[in-house]
C-alpha cells in the first residue's frame, strides 16, 4: 500500500464537503438516548421535517479505490440518503463502530441552522466486509484516503451509489468525515477547513483548496469496485 500522495493528487481548484464525528456531550439539551459518538452532517433540506421519520436505515459499506479501501457510512431516512465517506486507518472510526454495535444504534445529527439530532436502529451489526478493514487501523495511509476521497466526492461518484434498502431518494448529500488525521492531511495538500459563517458565505463544513494541483488525478480510477 502507496501513502505517497504525490502518486495520486486531487484535481485543482477543488473544495469537498466535511461531515463530523463528536461525542455526545457536545450537543446540549438532546435526549438521553444520545449516547456515544454522533455522525453529523450539514444538510440543503430541513432536517426537522423528518423529526418523526418511520422508515430509517444505517449501514456501512467497503468501496474500492486504487491504492485502498475505504468505509462508507450511508443512512436512509424516508426519502433521504446520506453519506459519510471515512478512512479506514482512523482508530477513532473503528471506536465509533464498537460503540455503535454494543449499544445497536447509531446517533445522527443534521444540521441546517438548527441541528436535530436522530438514534437510528441497527437492523443487525456492522460487519463483514467492513470489519476485513479492521487490519488498516492505525496505518500510515491517511494521505493515500483523503486524496481518494477528494476526487470520489468532488466528481459526484457517491451520488450515484444506490443504498440496497432504499428508493430513488429526493435529497441526497455526501461528505468526507473529518478527523484529526483527515484534518492533518488536507493542510498537507494544501487545503483550508472552512466553517459555516456568514463572513464568509459558507453553508456548510467543507475543506477548499484553491492553488493548482502538481500532478493531475486520473479521475476515473478513483473507484474500482463497490463491494
Amino acid at each position: 500500500m502507496k501513502s505517497d500522495s504525490s502518486i495520486y493528487q486531487p484535481a485543482q481548484d477543488s473544495s469537498i464537503r466535511l461531515g463530523l464525528i463528536a461525542s455526545a456531550s457536545e450537543y446540549s439539551g438532546t435526549s438521553p438516548r444520545l449516547k456515544g459518538p454522533v455522525l453529523e452532517q450539514m444538510v440543503e433540506f430541513d432536517p426537522g421535517k423528518y423529526a418523526k421519520a418511520r422508515r430509517a436505515v444505517f449501514d456501512a459499506f467497503v468501496i474500492g479505490g486504487p491504492q485502498m479501501p475505504m468505509i462508507l457510512f450511508a443512512l436512509c431516512i424516508e426519502d433521504v440518503l446520506l453519506n459519510w465517506l471515512a478512512d479506514p486507518t482512523e482508530p477513532e472510526v473503528w471506536r465509533a463502530i464498537d460503540t455503535w454495535n454494543r449499544q445497536g444504534a447509531v446517533p445522527v445529527a443534521l444540521s441546517r441552522g438548527d441541528t436535530h439530532t436522530f438514534v437510528i436502529p441497527l437492523l443487525e451489526k456492522l460487519g463483514d466486509p467492513v470489519n476485513q478493514l479492521r487490519r488498516l487501523n492505525n496505518k500510515p495511509a491517511t494521505d493515500a484516503f483523503v486524496t481518494q476521497a477528494i476526487e470520489v466526492c468532488k466528481l459526484g461518484m457517491l451520488d450515484g451509489y444506490e443504498h440496497p434498502y432504499a428508493p430513488a431518494p429526493a435529497h441526497r448529500n455526501s461528505c468526507v468525515l473529518h478527523t484529526r488525521r483527515v484534518d492533518r492531511a488536507l493542510k498537507r495538500l494544501g487545503y483550508e477547513i472552512a466553517y459555516p459563517s456568514s463572513g464568509s458565505g459558507a453553508t456548510v463544513f467543507h475543506a477548499r483548496r484553491t492553488e493548482l494541483s502538481a500532478v493531475p488525478a486520473d479521475a476515473r480510477r478513483a473507484i474500482r469496485t463497490v463491494h
